[in-house]
């Protein structure tokens, strides 16, 4: 009975991964291959020295690109390639700790890294720019526009959220107990070394249409971030609150999430679109988290018609 169980679980289970070889791959088989770009960097308030780079049109509108959680530039590559065929200077950050930018020595708070935002506006003197957030990027993108609004005012025509949030979510919609950031970060960490159920694990991200390489590239990019920052960032994302502050932004901003997201699900998007006054909200059917691999050319028209000022919402 044993083994006949082992059977039909195989079964199963090949019959369920077999499809991300079939879903339809929006990434052009390539989900973390950048553009030809330029090196740049800032130094952050506490001397931290974050990188990023820069492609795309110098002449055409600037899009600033933040990424989220144990991510880095990377994932934004989909995107990247597009707003650069569409004629967008696109300047992509690795946010600190992350991917080459330095942990520094500030607390992983709000605070600081509405600061690194600060530091990247003003130390590449942007202007008329929009600023996009994934994920944690996205609680960078929010904190940095409510607490430094003359600054967002002067240099940033719009803001793009893509699935973020704005207070502590339930982990996969679990029951909202109070979680040891480094047990989660161990527990990610032998997951993720474990081909299969790494994959597994990480298809739960992604939404009804997940692609091997996608799957990969996520896992890839997850055991890339150093493991301090993972706990540090983990535990700022269990505790922080930016939900008192969002009626005081007052920036154009679209907010896109998907209906499928297990990780910032619909419904606290949708807040946030409620409280940042004149926000609209972009859904995408079946969609997960991981929109700049699953749907990048949704995510783009959002952020090229941003840059549009006829098309920004207040």
């Amino acid at each position: 009975a044993a083994v006949g169980g082992a059977v039909v679980a195989k079964r199963a289970l090949d019959s369920h991964t077999s499809r991300w070889d079939t879903n339809p791959d929006h990434c052009d088989g390539d989900p973390l291959g950048l553009p030809a770009t330029t090196d740049i960097e800032v130094v952050a308030d506490d001397g931290a020295r974050l990188v990023g780079h820069r492609c795309g049109d110098p002449s055409g509108p600037t899009a600033l690109l933040v990424h989220g959680y144990i991510e880095s530039v990377g994932f934004w590559a989909p995107v990247v390639r597009r707003l650069a065929e569409a004629g967008l200077d696109v300047v992509i950050v690795d946010q600190r700790g992350h991917g080459g930018s330095e942990r520094g020595t500030a607390p992983f708070d709000t605070d600081t890294l509405a600061g690194d935002v600060r530091a990247w506006v003003e130390g590449l003197d942007l202007r008329d720019a929009v600023l996009v957030g994934h994920s944690m990027g996205g609680v960078s993108a929010m904190a940095f526009s409510a607490t430094h609004p003359e600054v967002a005012a002067a240099r940033l025509q719009g803001q793009v959220l893509v699935a973020t949030l704005a207070f502590p979510e339930p982990l996969f919609g679990l029951p909202d107990v109070d979680v040891d950031p480094r047990r989660v970060v161990g527990l990610l960490e032998r997951v993720m070394q474990r081909e299969t159920l790494a994959l597994l694990f990480v298809s739960r991200v992604f939404g009804t249409w997940p692609t091997r390489p996608a799957l990969e590239a996520t896992r890839q990019g997850i055991m890339r971030t150093d493991r301090q920052t993972r706990i540090d960032a983990m535990a700022m994302l269990r505790s922080f609150d930016l939900r008192p502050h969002l009626p005081s932004i007052d920036l154009p901003t679209v907010v896109v999430a998907g209906t499928h997201d297990q990780l910032t699900p619909l419904a606290g998007n949708e807040l946030i679109a409620e409280s940042i006054p004149g926000a609209r909200l972009e859904v995408l059917p079946g969609m997960g988290h991981m929109l700049m691999f699953e749907a990048p050319d949704a995510v783009t028209d959002a952020i090229v018609q941003a840059t549009k000022p006829a098309d920004a919402t207040r």
